[in-house]
């Protein structure tokens, strides 16, 4: 009697570890099979630009927010500009590659020279996000691809962008040392958000 008791218990375990082995692999095929690659973009080096200008200009803009008004005269040294020259020289940056990218005028010039306030100068880079966004909205690869002069070289289009991108991220280094020297932890030093649990 102990002997089919403790044999059909052996038994029953046997059973349960076999199907949890047997589980295992089919549940991490259905895993894999949700996790695969989505498709590729239809211009993945325009959507690449443009999803690294976004993050490159969203620290940028946090910065210039995160900046007190009293402090956007504040120059390190004499030689250099103060914080609010810097967001608008970004800003004015934007606009004329931008805008050279996109085959138009430069609409908004001199924002560097003619803004002072926090409010205006923050105005303004926005704008000028959001009007690079915009000539982003238009390109493709193969339009992107098309060659323009800019300072006598000839450039794609989307290198105009890319420049773009490195110039408002050079920028947002001297805002960083601007904003560390006032005692301000820069955006993109900050805790991420907490993940929600899955």
């Amino acid at each position: 009697m102990w002997h089919d008791v403790t044999g059909c218990f052996v038994t029953k375990r046997l059973c349960f570890v076999f199907a949890t082995l047997t589980a295992i692999p089919v549940a991490l095929l259905g895993q894999e099979k949700s996790q695969a690659p989505a498709a590729p973009p239809t211009n993945p080096i325009t959507a690449s630009e443009r999803g690294f200008y976004s993050f490159v200009s969203n620290a940028a803009l946090g910065a210039a927010q995160k900046m007190p008004e009293e402090n956007y005269s504040f120059k390190p040294t004499p030689d250099v500009r103060s914080f609010g020259q810097l967001v608008g020289h970004v800003a004015d940056a934007s606009y004329a590659f931008c805008s050279q990218a996109g085959g138009e005028a430069n609409p908004s010039k001199d924002i560097e020279r003619t803004k002072t306030s926090k409010a205006d100068l923050v105005a303004a880079l926005k704008d000028a996000v959001a009007y690079c966004n915009n000539a982003f909205d238009g390109m493709t690869d193969a339009k992107g691809s098309q060659m323009v002069k800019f300072m006598n070289f000839d450039l794609a289009k989307l290198t105009l962008f890319s420049i773009n991108t490195a110039h408002t991220d050079e920028h947002y280094g001297n805002m960083v040392t601007y904003l560390r020297l006032k005692g301000i932890v820069p955006p993109t030093s900050e805790n991420p958000p907490a993940q929600k649990p899955k």
